[in-house]
């Protein structure tokens, strides 16, 4: 009896042990449960987040890369017209919001701009555009937004918009100087003066009075002064460099090829020896006009020494080469009359493309430059091709 009663007791014992492991082990296991579930919601939010804000630095990335073509592309266009354009930057200062410019209003503003400007977006309350207009459109249009944003918003002031304005090629001759001086104009504005036109880059450390409509009426001595050389009717040496330099930099992100040709009129200081200076000057703009003429709307030419011209080609390489072969043919055959003097002339032509020979308009610069020393210690004119076995010696 006694036994029995051991037996019993050690069984009992033994099954409330028992079970009290296996409601231990359920427990684990839940508690195992619900940390792998937090733990990979945790992880699920920090991976949404990464994915919104890449997709933000990606999308500012494609705004900002986008912005920079389109100036390029609208700087070469006035560049060859000799006209001006203005980038207009468009910053809100609303009160506790960061998102004012909803895509309802954006569609609306967008109705005022022509077909022909370009629009951007920058943020929840800031607007860049690039138009082509004189002061009196850009201020009727300045007008009509804050009339939109009046109806629009509840509260609204114009007190509320600020406006910086640079234009080209006053303010500078490259998108970045563009954008740059529009955003120190905005910087500039109040609740009293909204709308800024920046100083031009000569007239800003004198304190001068700010761009006005009419300094642009006389377009051709504005360019003349600022980037075009007066002989040759071509870029001057500082505007070239500058322009091309952009211009890679732009078909560096399009991953696009370009070609550049270094040109050298030969013997010029032996026709200034013999026949004078004037007739020097002649040659060196019938040949300018002769290259203005026979490259394409977007290529870019420019004067960087006396007598040397530069030309970067929006085509590899091979295509090119017609540019360089045509030239120097065409030189070739011209008679150059002037004062009843009548003088043959010949070109060399050195070509380096990117990305080939080079990531940068120095590089190429300097690859040209070997292939017109060559010419010129081996007495060759006429046009031919950076090589690396050949020029580099």
């Amino acid at each position: 009896m006694i036994f029995m009663s051991f037996v019993f007791n050690f069984y009992l014992l033994n099954f409330n042990l028992t079970e009290v492991f296996i409601n231990f082990l359920v427990v684990v296991l839940i508690a195992f449960i619900l940390i792998v579930l937090i733990s990979s919601y945790l992880r699920f939010q920090d991976i949404i987040d990464f994915v919104k804000n890449s997709n933000s630095e990606n999308n500012d990335i494609k705004i900002s890369n986008l912005i920079r073509i389109k100036l390029a592309d609208v700087i070469s266009r006035n560049l060859k017209k000799k006209t001006s354009f203005s980038v207009i930057l468009i910053k809100f200062n609303i009160s506790n919001q960061t998102n004012f410019l909803n895509d309802q209003f954006i569609d609306h503003i967008e109705k005022y701009f022509r077909d022909d400007d370009l629009f951007f977006k920058l943020s929840g309350t800031e607007i860049i555009s690039i138009i082509e207009c004189d002061e009196e459109f850009i201020r009727s249009l300045i007008d009509r937004l804050i009339k939109l944003a009046n109806k629009f918003f509840d509260n609204f002031s114009k007190k509320d918009v600020y406006f910086g304005i640079s234009r080209f090629p006053n303010c500078g001759t490259t998108g970045d100087e563009l954008i740059n001086l529009a955003q120190k104009s905005i910087l500039k504005a109040d609740s009293e003066n909204q709308i800024i036109f920046a100083e031009s880059q000569n007239d800003e450390d004198s304190n001068d009075k700010n761009i006005k409509e009419e300094n642009l009426d006389n377009k051709d001595k504005l360019f003349d002064k600022k980037i075009i050389d007066p002989l040759t009717n071509t870029l001057n040496q500082k505007a070239v460099s500058k322009f091309m330099q952009r211009e890679i930099s732009e078909l560096r992100i399009k991953k696009e090829p370009c070609t550049i040709f270094c040109i050298k009129i030969n013997n010029l200081y032996n026709t200034e020896s013999y026949f004078g200076k004037d007739l020097v000057e002649y040659i060196i703009k019938s040949i300018g006009n002769l290259v203005n003429e026979n490259i394409r709307g977007s290529d870019i030419v420019g004067t960087y020494k006396f007598g040397e011209f530069m030309i970067l080609s929006h085509s590899e390489l091979e295509k090119a080469s017609d540019i360089g072969n045509r030239l120097t043919s065409l030189v070739n055959k011209k008679r150059f009359n002037f004062d009843g003097k009548i003088i043959n002339n010949t070109l060399t032509i050195g070509a380096a493309s990117y990305p080939e020979h080079g990531n940068n308009i120095y590089d190429l610069y300097k690859k040209t430059q070997k292939v017109l020393d060559y010419c010129n210690e081996n007495d060759i004119s006429g046009y031919m091709i950076y090589e690396e076995n050949k020029h580099n010696l």
